[in-house]
């Protein structure tokens, strides 16, 4: 690791060495502020982008075990604020609320790894307070001082228009108050909740700044989740027809679409018969199923329903910002495919693919991964789908 940061910065040395950097690495975050051409990933940023995160996945995993913090699907349902706020964070940056230098803090990845180490500090604040002796009490009103107190403190260096911190306080205070009733402080000495509690409240404080700007595309945060949705349902629904029922039989089923033509193509009384004669069929053909794919019950698990539906989501929200809006594919090998196919569309079956192939992966190597380095992979790559997914959501609505 020395030796790699040694070279990189013996690079800067050179005349070579800087521009290679300024042409790949800052002129792409630039342009991409101020939303001229050259926005787009490259060969060579996506590489190192790619390691970085590696890296990041490997020192999160690290530090989580040290600090004796259990990931599962508390700890995935715990993330969902951050890996939104990630996305609506950069929304904010797209509305053009920043100006250089902050500005550059909201683009990608610096944005990302500006919220890890918010993230990291939660956590280790919560395991603190986890292992410390402070009654719920004190340690939960520090933590409304730092909430309102923190809040405040940028607000003086945040543009004209913010959210006013009388209004935040008040908010914070309401929160706190509901979350100790109903849990008794338990949060405060939980280091996952404190977690997602801190999150949250991040995430709502940019979602009501977001909130006072116009939507003129209001009804894509309805038309993407529920196209998202509606595809997750459909691979579960499948899922579960192969695991429990089986696979149809194809004779039956081809029956079932050769009669479905018929009746297309006939009209008049027959076609009445003809669908019914169809309908028959289809039950056949899920009555006596070939045989059982018991493999697919994996498919049906709250956590990778969840992964496909933050892949469909990301890329319902590129086949529609691309083909209906006029938006840019910036990254490498979905621009590929896109210039190949003629149409964003393609991202829908690619992501099926894709996400496909993780959980087989995942599967076949089960019993050599452990719970732990799982679920992290999967809340990892379900930030890849669904943090940009909520970006490219609040930006076509915002028409930004």
């Amino acid at each position: 690791m020395l030796a790699v940061a040694a070279i990189l910065g013996a690079s800067l040395l050179l005349p070579v060495g800087r521009q290679f950097w300024l042409d790949y690495f800052v002129a792409p975050i630039v342009a991409d502020a101020t939303g001229t051409t050259g926005a787009r990933y490259n060969l060579y940023n996506t590489v190192a982008y790619g390691a970085l995160f590696y890296l990041g996945f490997l020192g999160v995993e690290r530090k989580l075990r040290e600090l004796d913090i259990a990931v599962n699907g508390r700890f995935l349902l715990a993330a969902t604020p951050l890996v939104l706020l990630g996305g609506a964070a950069r929304a904010l940056e797209d509305a053009g609320l920043f100006a250089p230098p902050v500005q550059y803090l909201f683009i990608s990845p610096i944005i990302y790894l500006l919220l890890g180490a918010g993230a990291f500090l939660l956590l280790w604040g919560g395991a603190a307070l986890r292992d410390s002796t402070l009654p719920p009490l004190p340690a939960g009103l520090a933590l409304v001082a730092l909430a309102v107190g923190g809040y405040g403190a940028w607000w003086l260096f945040a543009p004209p228009g913010w959210v006013h911190p009388a209004a935040w306080a008040l908010l914070v205070l309401a929160i706190t108050a509901a979350v100790t009733e109903f849990r008794g402080s338990r949060p405060l000495r939980d280091p996952v909740e404190l977690f997602g509690l801190g999150s949250g409240l991040a995430l709502l404080l940019v979602l009501l700044q977001l909130a006072q700007f116009d939507a003129p595309h209001g009804e894509v945060l309805f038309e993407v989740p529920l196209l998202a949705l509606g595809l997750t349902l459909a691979v579960s629904g499948v899922a579960w027809l192969k695991a429990e029922r089986g696979v149809p039989h194809p004779g039956f089923v081809l029956c079932t679409l050769f009669l479905g033509w018929l009746a297309l193509a006939a009209g008049g009384g027959h076609a009445f018969w003809l669908v019914l004669a169809a309908f028959g069929c289809l039950g056949a053909a899920l009555r006596f199923p070939l045989r059982k794919l018991r493999a697919l019950q994996a498919v049906q698990r709250p956590e990778y329903l969840a992964l496909y539906f933050a892949h469909f989501l990301d890329g319902s929200a590129t086949w529609l910002g691309i083909d209906r809006y006029g938006y840019v594919e910036k990254h490498v090998l979905p621009s590929g495919a896109i210039d190949y196919f003629g149409t964003a569309a393609v991202m829908l079956p690619l992501k099926f693919a894709v996400v496909s192939a993780v959980i087989w992966a995942l599967e076949a190597e089960r019993e050599e991964i452990d719970r732990h380095m799982r679920y992290l992979l999967l809340l990892f790559l379900m930030t890849l789908g669904l943090a940009p997914g909520t970006r490219d959501i609040l930006r076509l609505a915002l028409g930004t």
